[in-house]
């Protein structure tokens, strides 16, 4: 720096005084953001694993109930308590369809 100058305005102090208690209050704020998202990155794991834990199960209690294309696509709570609705999808059938839909498409102009 190669000189100093001095203002002397009350209107510029003030406006100066409120830039520096703000930004403190934004760094403030993005310190609680990095702090929840550190807590919601660690839920969403603890919640990963429980599902990855609960697809073995799944699996297993399923077997006998699963055709030879079908696929288990959710797990739900029932509304009894101990129960879980499993919704399955009959994958061969999505992808007939997906080709059906697919191929009767227009094509795009070249």
């Amino acid at each position: 720096m190669d000189r100093k100058f001095t203002i002397t305005s009350p209107k510029a102090c003030e406006l100066l005084k409120e830039y520096k208690e703000l930004s403190v209050k934004v760094s403030n704020l993005q310190d609680q953001i990095s702090a929840l998202e550190e807590e919601r990155n660690k839920l969403a794991m603890k919640g990963q694993k429980a599902k990855d834990k609960l697809a073995p199960i799944v699996d297993e209690l399923t077997k006998a109930e699963l055709g030879e294309f079908e696929v288990v696509v959710n797990i739900s709570r029932s509304k009894v308590d101990g129960e879980l609705e499993v919704d399955i999808s009959n994958a061969l059938q999505q992808f007939k369809d997906a080709y059906r839909k697919k191929k009767l498409a227009p094509e795009e102009t070249k």
